[in-house]
C-alpha cells in the first residue's frame, strides 16, 4: 500500500503538476551543450542559444521570466532595455550522458526485483497443490540419536527443526498470486516506467543522481517494513527456509 501511494504521489507531481507549472518535456535539450553556440540543436525553449553560464534547472528558470515579464509591464517604455540588461537564461539539462547513465543504474536495480518476481511466479507453478508440512524435525542420519548430533556441533533442539518449502494448497495459491504476485508485477511496471519518465525529465547532474537513488527506495519498501517490523522468530524461520529444488541434479 505505501509503495503504491508514493508512486501515486510522483506521479501526481510528475504528470500532472508539470502539466499546470507549463513545464515543456526536457527531450534533448542542451544535449550539445559543450558545441553551443553553433549547431541547430543549440536553441533553448526561450528561443535563445544554449551557454553553460545561462543554464537553469525549470524552476530558476521559470522564475526569472517572470521577473523580467514582470519588469516589462510594470516599465513597458523600457520594455528593449529590460529585455538586454535581463538576460533569463535557458532551460536545459547539464549533463547527457549523466541522465543516460543514471537511467541505466536505475533500471539494473530494478532486475533483482523483477527476478524475484518471476522466482515467485514459478514457485506457484511448480510448488505441488497439496497441503505438506513446511516444518519438519530432522536428526541427521549418521547420529545415534538427536543428543549425539547435539553434542558433536554444539546445536539446540532449534537447530534440528528445519523449515521448507513443501505443499500449497491451490487456494492458498491463488489468494498469492491475487495479493503478492499481481501487485509486486504492477508496482514493478509503474514504477520502471513512471522511474524512467521522472529521470529523463531531471535536468541537473546532482538531481538526476539523487532521484535515481530515490526512486529504488520505493523497490526496496517492503524488504525494509519486513526487515524493520517481522518478529525474530519470523526472520529466523524465513532466514532459513529451504530452497524448494526444481530440477533433481
Amino acid at each position: 500500500c505505501l509503495q503504491a501511494y508514493l508512486l501515486t504521489v510522483v506521479a501526481e507531481a510528475e504528470i500532472l503538476g508539470s502539466a499546470f507549472a507549463g513545464k515543456m518535456h526536457l527531450c534533448d535539450m542542451g544535449a550539445k551543450l559543450e558545441a553551443c553556440p553553433g549547431p541547430k540543436d543549440c536553441q533553448g525553449p526561450g528561443g535563445t542559444s544554449f551557454l553553460p553560464p545561462r543554464l537553469y534547472s525549470f524552476d530558476v528558470w521559470q522564475t526569472r521570466n517572470f521577473v523580467r515579464d514582470s519588469l516589462i509591464a510594470i516599465f513597458p517604455d523600457r520594455k528593449e532595455d529590460i529585455e538586454k540588461l535581463v538576460d533569463a537564461g535557458e532551460y536545459g539539462m547539464e549533463n547527457y550522458y549523466c541522465r543516460g547513465a543514471c537511467c541505466f543504474l536505475f533500471m539494473m536495480s530494478m532486475m533483482d526485483d523483477l527476478q524475484k518476481t518471476a522466482n515467485l511466479a514459478g514457485l506457484l507453478y511448480y510448488v505441488p497443490s497439496d497441503e505438506s508440512k513446511w516444518v519438519r524435525y530432522d536428526i541427521p542420519q549418521w547420529a545415534a540419536d538427536k543428543e549425539q548430533a547435539k553434542s558433536v556441533f554444539g546445536w539446540s533442539e532449534v537447530h534440528l527443526v528445519k523449515f521448507g518449502i513443501s505443499g500449497m494448497p491451490f487456494r492458498w495459491k491463488v489468494a498469492t498470486a491475487i495479493f503478492v504476485f499481481i501487485p509486486k508485477a504492477v508496482i514493478w511496471y509503474i514504477l520502471a516506467t513512471l522511474g524512467i519518465h521522472f529521470l529523463m525529465e531531471t535536468a541537473g547532474i546532482v538531481d538526476v543522481i539523487m532521484n535515481s537513488l530515490a526512486l529504488t527506495f520505493i523497490i526496496q519498501l517492503d524488504e525494509m517494513i519486513f526487515a524493520i517490523l517481522t518478529t525474530g522468530p519470523v526472520k529466523y524461520m524465513m532466514g532459513n527456509l529451504e530452497d524448494y529444488a526444481l530440477i533433481d541434479m
